[in-house]
């Protein structure tokens, strides 16, 4: 196809989006309501958009509709279609002034278009309460209502939380990591239709968000303080000696149990690492310094002579090793352990039994991180 035609069917298709849109506008509250023919025919518009989004061009749309037919609970239904409905104006409409999309289910709240709204989180909250004429906290409990989550509890969040999500995501996406235990990570938003906040969390999270609602005012708030007390968020190689792994695909996987080495060694290689194994903590310093540029350590929390607690604490020490990003093993079901091994230098953790599709996502996310 010439570059005409390519044009004129991506015009074609963002024409189409806008109609897509209107169906998903008409059956906001039929949806709302939990009526059945409105829950079926936005399903149905989900399924239609996973299948030709790619194909397209726009595979953030084929990846959101995905993400809407399977995953969505009819509770869950509606935020999520304002969040597909929301990622279809910005295909739709590029012209569309950025943000603007972010505060069309807020401002259908008070029955308004999303493009004579105000983008910024702060001025959308302050105009809709406003219009309301309620105060921030019972628009953050009407909002919560309407979308089926939770408030946003007060008090400190967990370290561990706040360590998985880079300090720039939380910045413009105007969100704070809360707490998180290992397969979730519940976060204060007050936007609880962001789908694509949510995708990008898992990603970098390697955890199902979880989402509550507080006002953007709240959630700055709250990040100034929690940045204020750990001075800055690190990224898994802030403040490490030596050098990153840089284009590594070598894993140093350490257990001495052979069998629980080849599960994560059968799952690495079928992403295309290579694996050096150890069967302790003193084997895999050895290791370590014998392959330098490492990408990656997967460590076992219980192991003879020295366990990766241990080990953690003896590579964050070293001044050559002290870059490398380590995802910890464990069984424990107890937080104060997990959070333990945040403080010790683990960059990430999972439990035993552990599954490969999982596993996979926390090295991708911790590499992600490592890099960036």
């Amino acid at each position: 196809m010439t570059d005409t035609e390519i044009a004129a069917l991506r015009s074609w298709y963002q024409e189409a989006l806008r109609g897509r849109v209107a169906q998903l506008e008409a059956l906001r509250q039929g949806v709302l309501v939990g009526d059945a023919g409105a829950i079926t025919a936005a399903r149905g518009v989900a399924h239609a958009l996973r299948g030709s989004g790619g194909t397209f061009g726009f595979p953030g749309i084929t990846e959101a509709a995905a993400r809407v037919e399977e995953d969505a609970t009819d509770a869950h239904l509606a935020r999520r279609l304002e969040g597909l409905a929301a990622i279809l104006r910005r295909a739709a409409w590029p012209d569309l002034p950025r943000g603007a999309e972010r505060v069309a289910w807020l401002a259908a709240m008070v029955g308004r278009r999303p493009d004579d709204w105000p983008p910024d989180p702060g001025d959308a909250w302050a105009m809709a309460a406003a219009e309301m004429g309620v105060g921030y906290a019972e628009l953050a409990s009407r909002v919560a209502v309407r979308f089926h989550v939770e408030l946003a509890p007060a008090g400190d969040p967990q370290r561990t939380a706040l360590n998985l999500v880079p300090e720039g995501l939380m910045r413009e996406r105007t969100i704070l990591p809360l707490t998180e235990d290992g397969r979730r990570i519940h976060i204060a938003t007050w936007n609880p239709t962001d789908l694509e906040t949510e995708m990008e969390l898992a990603r970098v999270s390697g955890r199902e968000p979880v989402v509550e609602v507080a006002s953007p005012e709240i959630i700055r708030e709250g990040l100034d303080q929690a940045l204020g007390q750990s001075g800055h968020l690190r990224s898994s190689a802030a403040g490490r000696g030596g050098s990153r792994g840089g284009g590594s695909r070598t894993c140093l996987v350490v257990d001495d149990d052979a069998g629980a080495r080849l599960l994560v060694r059968v799952a690495l290689e079928t992403k295309g690492y290579e694996v050096v194994e150890a069967g302790d903590g003193i084997e895999a310093l050895e290791e370590a310094r014998a392959h330098p540029g490492l990408a990656l350590a997967v460590v076992d929390l219980q192991m003879p002579r020295m366990d990766g607690r241990e080990f953690l604490r003896a590579l964050r020490a070293d001044p050559e090793l002290g870059y490398l990003p380590a995802i910890v093993v464990t069984g424990s079901e107890d937080p104060r352990l997990e959070a333990d091994l945040i403080e010790d230098g683990a960059d990430d953790y999972i439990r035993k039994p552990v599954d490969p599709r999982l596993f996979l996502a926390r090295v991708a996310a911790t590499l992600r991180r490592a890099s960036g």
